[in-house]
């Protein structure tokens, strides 16, 4: 589904929240893969989990392969707002299953008439 979508609409702009430690990430940037060596089919990659370390691992794996590629910590009692991530900013929005209790208060983040996708383990 995420080929999908990064075909559909290709400057993707992708939201995923937790399931790092589940190889959710590894799947995603598999799936965004191109043709191209190091290039992938979306402009921005915003990784959000709640561990910083998490977060450093994530950067130091993934923040060179893509260039719109972040990790950031996230606080699962915060407003997603209130930590930086701005309602309707993404095109996609991701949400592993160890945040399931919080995925109705994520869903603003997706932009109108976009995906927004609750993930079951791998």
């Amino acid at each position: 589904m995420v080929g999908l979508a990064a075909y559909k609409t290709p400057l993707l702009s992708i939201l995923q929240i937790g399931g790092y430690r589940t190889g959710l990430t590894a799947s995603l940037m598999a799936s965004l893969a191109t043709d191209v060596p190091g290039t992938l089919r979306a402009s921005t990659y915003l990784l959000a989990e709640t561990s910083s370390e998490v977060v450093r691992t994530a950067q130091a794996e993934y923040g060179g392969v893509m260039p719109g590629f972040r990790a950031t910590v996230l606080d699962r009692v915060a407003a997603l707002t209130a930590q930086g991530l701005e309602d309707e900013n993404f095109n996609l929005v991701v949400i592993a299953r160890e945040f399931e209790s919080e995925a109705h208060s994520m869903r603003p983040s997706c932009k109108p008439n976009r995906y927004c996708v609750l993930v079951e383990d791998l």
